[in-house]
């Protein structure tokens, strides 16, 4: 199990909202004499909180089986979403109960329908693992697009019915189409950003660490908010401290998401830092440390082989990647003087895979009247890299007999920024009888990512294993150094692991310790107030409080008994007077 079970950084940005979200879900649920809609926004926080388990599931286990915790996310998303939309059939009162019946029921069994149809497709598609999130997968895009739609679906009618609530809410309720209003927003930002950014990460536009960190902090401060609002607007009877537990938890909960990330982050570096320093050790000493997958060198110059590598792995689509490393390493150590001229020099003569890039970097230069620097270069070329992956993306998840047609009408969509890899791509098309999955395999090889200095590549063997490897370039010998990937992720493990600890161990106290520290500064004297006013509404005048502190609580106390006094002497004072009119009389 250790070498399964190991957490990457999302394991934390999951852990966060399973604990807010099952916390604040049951917390609703266990609310005495609840309304209706109390009832059904705790189910549908308590299905985003399991919801969130399957994230936690994808990101915690490194197994092929992980990548079924998309029957899970599939599943809950449009059922918890479903439930969310149908509160408001019932707040702030009930309204066309029969028509909510069948947004409901009709909201589930659409739900199980395309949770069936995923099932059936992904049961038939290759598990595959994606390096760019750390977690297994489907490889079912298509079906992952149409799930998106039904759930963008029923995100639009939620919203639908909060904007329906807010106009046709009676004249006595007018002050909850404010309430409703600002549900709506904070509902807003707690979907309509994690989805966007979600997409984003998928299509390859954003970095997927990116994603985890906006998944977490928009879910966790947009519910939070629909859910503050909703308890200090609802007629039912909900906890005090249960409110101020909230907010406590929530608070720190997303300062403890921005330190882990920020944590996590420098871990990477540090990863990155020693391996890639272990490997330029390796070459240099010419040592085979028992941490080393393999050492291979290749000649850019003879155009060879000098060590080989492992045959379990795409000899030819390496050697691709590392004339594009060596190139990549030329053009970010030019000398600063002439930077513009060197460069387009150096770009006349690269392979035909770098023509993509060869031709956008000339149309970089020529744009900026040949007067370019080196950081200059380097900021553009983090951009073109989004871009490029983006279309590699879009490249590899067309299928089918007409794969050059839908290529060429994708190619012809393109970014200005990517003209130069629509012109290569379409002139290489024109040019070959590949078909196909050849011609796609053939494609992929001009979008292969900027290879910035030290960076962290990951290949998969024949096999079905995953290594990591960095490179260095001596001369005109570029080595390859590769380590298990299994090394990567048992050393985020050891620090997720403690931050995961850390924030249960956080939840406990301030779930149960802030509870014990209120019970005699705030919870009792609130019980005796109200025990004393239960008194009074009794009749009994004859109920002083003890004053047992000199805060604003021992104020409140003292200022009842002067109450209570007053009352009393009222009381007797009107007893006596009309006890005379009754003698007088």
């Amino acid at each position: 199990m250790g070498s399964i079970i190991l957490f990457n950084s999302f394991s934390l940005g999951t852990i966060i909202p399973i604990i807010f979200f099952l916390t604040t879900g049951l917390f609703l649920y266990n609310t005495k004499n609840k309304s209706q809609a109390t009832h059904y926004i705790s189910i549908a926080y308590i299905l985003l909180g399991i919801f969130n388990i399957g994230y936690f599931i994808a990101s915690s286990v490194y197994h092929p089986l992980a990548a079924y915790h998309r029957w899970l996310t599939v599943f809950l998303i449009n059922i918890s979403i479903v439930y969310m939309g149908y509160v408001y059939f019932h707040f702030p009162y009930t309204k066309a109960p029969k028509i909510g019946k069948v947004y409901l029921y009709g909201g589930i069994i659409i739900s199980f329908l395309a949770f069936i149809a995923f099932v059936i497709i992904s049961l038939q598609s290759d598990i595959v693992f994606l390096f760019r999130g750390h977690y297994y997968d489907f490889d079912a895009e298509d079906i992952s697009k149409q799930v998106s739609i039904v759930i963008l679906l029923f995100l639009l009618s939620s919203y639908i019915l909060m904007w329906w609530r807010i106009f046709t809410s009676k004249h006595e309720y007018k002050e909850y189409k404010k309430v409703i209003l600002l549900m709506f927003i904070f509902t807003l930002v707690g979907t309509l950003a994690p989805s966007l950014t979600n997409t984003l990460s998928r299509e390859g536009v954003i970095d997927r660490e990116i994603f985890h960190t906006a998944w977490t902090l928009f879910n966790l401060l947009g519910f939070f908010f629909v859910f503050i609002v909703y308890i200090n607007n609802s007629k039912d009877r909900i906890s005090f401290l249960g409110k101020l537990i909230g907010v406590i938890l929530v608070t720190i909960l997303c300062l403890l998401q921005i330190i882990g990330y920020i944590v996590l982050k420098n871990n990477e570096n540090n990863f990155d830092e020693i391996y890639y320093k272990t490997a330029q050790l390796a070459i240099l000493n010419n040592e085979q440390s028992s941490s080393i997958v393999y050492n291979a060198s290749f000649d850019i110059g003879n155009n060879k082989w000098i060590n080989d590598l492992p045959k379990d792995l795409d000899q030819s689509s390496i050697q691709i990647e590392l004339k594009h490393a060596y190139l990549w390493n030329k053009i970010f150590n030019l000398p600063d003087e002439e930077y513009s001229e060197n460069l387009s020099a150096l770009l006349k003569n690269v392979p035909n895979s770098f023509k993509g890039y060869s031709v956008t970097l000339q149309q970089y230069i020529e744009k900026n009247n040949k007067q370019i620097t080196k950081s200059e270069l380097l900021n553009f070329c983090k951009t073109l890299d989004s871009k490029v992956y983006h279309l590699k993306h879009k490249i590899s998840q067309i299928k089918g007999s007409n794969f050059k047609s839908q290529c060429k009408i994708l190619l012809s969509k393109q970014d200005i920024l990517l003209s130069g890899f629509s012109i290569t791509l379409i002139d290489y098309m024109d040019s070959t009888q590949k078909e196909g999955e050849e011609l796609k395999f053939a494609l992929l090889q001009y979008l292969i990512p900027v290879q910035f200095s030290g960076i962290r590549v990951y290949h998969t063997t024949s096999e079905g294993n995953h290594v990591i490897a960095y490179r260095y370039i001596n001369n005109d010998i570029i080595y390859e150094v590769a380590f298990p990937y299994l090394l990567y992720r048992q050393f985020m493990h050891s620090t997720v692991s403690t931050l995961i600890l850390i924030v249960i161990l956080i939840y406990i106290f301030v779930r149960f310790g802030i509870r014990l520290f209120f019970a005699g500064i705030l919870i009792k004297p609130i019980r005796i107030l109200t025990e004393g006013l239960q008194e009074v509404d009794k009749g009994n005048l004859n109920i002083q409080i003890p004053v047992q502190s000199g805060d604003e609580f021992g104020y409140i106390t003292n200022e009842f008994n002067k109450m209570v006094g007053s009352l009393q002497k009222l009381f007797q004072s009107t007893h006596s007077k009309s006890e005379e009119v009754k003698r007088l009389s």
